[in-house]
């Protein structure tokens, strides 16, 4: 390969900042000076995969962190099923060495999943989808997460699982942050 195209590690950790900024959602597809090639999947701006020198997961985010050039493109595929062993914020400190660029994303994320995991006791696979656009719309009316648990808890028909759900999901924010309730800015 020519070193035409190619940069330096840190412009592909400002690609990611960027696409994380952004929310986008797709696969970013690299190829090293070394003849190496790898993959990062994004959904809605977080690293939900990481494919590298025949590796997936962590091994794989830190043996991209030992490239010394890359060059990427992005495109707006999804991704495969994202790893469950992974965490955003995980894989972001072992590829930068530092803390996830956007606290509020991350929390973000640990409220997803909270809310998720319980509404998948009631609703099944689709209760990724229902909390995504739940988060989604109350992003953009302003609404908090006690509204949020309760516009879930609406789509429970048996009341007294309903009423299990809220407990459940409060007990689980107040237990993440004990000092307040769990921020939606996502």
């Amino acid at each position: 390969m020519s070193p035409e195209g190619f940069v330096g590690y840190d412009e592909l950790i400002g690609e990611l900042k960027r696409l994380h900024a952004d929310r986008r959602t797709g696969i970013l597809f690299l190829a090293t000076g070394d003849n190496e090639s790898g993959q990062v999947g994004l959904r809605d701006g977080l690293i939900v995969a990481v494919r590298f020198r025949r590796k997936t997961g962590m091994d794989a985010a830190y043996d991209l962190r030992k490239a010394r050039s890359v060059r990427f493109t992005f495109t707006r595929d999804l991704p495969d099923t994202p790893d469950p062993r992974l965490s955003a914020s995980t894989v972001w400190t072992a590829l930068t060495d530092a803390t996830e660029p956007d606290q509020a994303g991350a929390e973000a994320t640990v409220v997803r999943d909270i809310l998720v995991t319980a509404l998948t006791e009631y609703l099944g696979p689709m209760a990724a989808v229902v909390v995504r656009d739940q988060l989604r719309d109350a992003e953009r009316t302003g609404r908090d997460a006690v509204e949020v648990v309760e516009a879930l808890a609406k789509g429970i028909d048996d009341p007294a699982a309903a009423v299990a759900f809220r407990e459940n999901v409060t007990a689980a924010l107040v237990a993440r942050r004990p000092s307040s309730p769990a921020h939606l800015r996502r």
